[in-house]
């Protein structure tokens, strides 16, 4: 009766009023203005919160966390589970919604309060409400404070001093990747979409990310030049076929997806008392587990499958991702 009640909370009801689809449920809050329900990531519509990492300053000049606040803020709304209806998405395949929570408008609470921003470039709907928050002192307007999209235009924000490691965020998943790794300096980051700096490695898979498989430009061309070597020794001396295929099918067994331990190795620990102890770990890393599988046999065409599928699998692989490092992170 229990497991019925709660499957019940998180059901996913799909309103056909006006082609609006509905979400109601338990909610995982992702930042001031994006959370997760239901396994769907909603952006709220028309209002845009601080960005995680961004610093306002306050009446006294002094500088506080913003977008800490925001988040904040979110979740304290959403504590009690929140009812979504969104009628489009995003360019990230976020689903654009308006968030209710006993029946109060989650947004205008958010800018009415100076959590956020309003976002008229999306919708009017807020106006108002900022107006309201920015005469009366409120959050973000206590002194002053940079609006998001104005950050997100940056091409690439400076990186602190001493975190030199780009945690990139693409179809692939999270990513970081080190200096002088072959696809370092074409990578931007892009603090609107979570993307951001680390400081080493550890705190970059602490977070979630994993390292990019591109070794340096360097080391690339050397093996390339090895590799071609060999094919030329392979193609020239019948009798050493075997040993050829021998190692081709050794690297081919080399590329086998990563588990949960591959991309949380501090967390190893964690994650085996989880999967014992916590029922909703154990089927977030066991459907994790199946997705990878799903996404690893798909990009090496053991079960091929177009762009479209692969890409939807990706979406899923990394949501379960985020839910599983929010959970490694609470537990920790």
């Amino acid at each position: 009766m229990v497991a019925a009640l709660a499957a019940a909370f998180i059901f996913v009801a799909s309103a056909q009023s006006g082609g609006a689809q509905v979400l109601s449920g338990a909610v995982r809050v992702i930042d001031g203005d994006t959370l997760e329900i239901a396994g769907e990531t909603v952006r709220l519509h028309a209002v845009d919160a601080p960005e995680a990492g961004q610093r306002c300053a306050d009446d006294a000049g002094q500088r506080w966390a913003c977008g800490q606040a925001a988040t904040r803020a979110l979740r304290g709304l959403a504590e009690g589970g929140l009812r979504c209806e969104g009628r489009e998405r995003d360019r990230y395949g976020r689903l654009v919604a308006k968030c209710f929570a006993g029946g109060r408008d989650v947004a205008e609470t958010l800018v009415r309060s100076g959590a956020a921003f309003a976002y008229p470039r999306y919708g009017r709907d807020y106006v108002a409400a900022e107006r309201a928050a920015a005469f009366a002192g409120r959050g973000v307007w206590q002194g002053g404070a940079t609006r998001p999209e104005v950050l997100r235009a940056a091409p690439d924000p400076q990186a602190p001093e001493g975190c030199a490691i780009k945690g990139n965020i693409s179809d692939n998943g999270r990513i970081y990747h080190m200096p002088g790794q072959q696809h370092y300096d074409r990578t931007r980051i892009s603090q609107g979409r979570g993307e951001r700096w680390f400081c080493s490695e550890a705190e970059a898979r602490a977070a979630g990310w994993r390292r990019a498989r591109r070794r340096a430009a360097a080391l690339d061309l050397r093996q390339g030049a090895t590799d071609w070597r060999r094919r030329r020794l392979c193609g020239r001396q019948p009798g050493r076929m075997a040993g050829c295929r021998n190692r081709r099918k050794a690297r081919d067994m080399s590329h086998v997806p990563h588990e949960l331990s591959d991309d949380f190795p501090e967390a190893a620990e964690t994650i085996a008392r989880l999967k014992r102890e916590n029922a909703h770990f154990a089927r977030l890393a066991e459907e994790y587990h199946e997705v990878n599988r799903q996404v690893h046999r798909a990009e090496t065409d053991v079960e091929p499958t177009d762009d479209f599928t692969q890409q939807e699998l990706r979406k899923r692989r990394m949501a379960l991702k985020d839910q599983i490092a929010a959970m490694l992170s609470e537990n920790a």
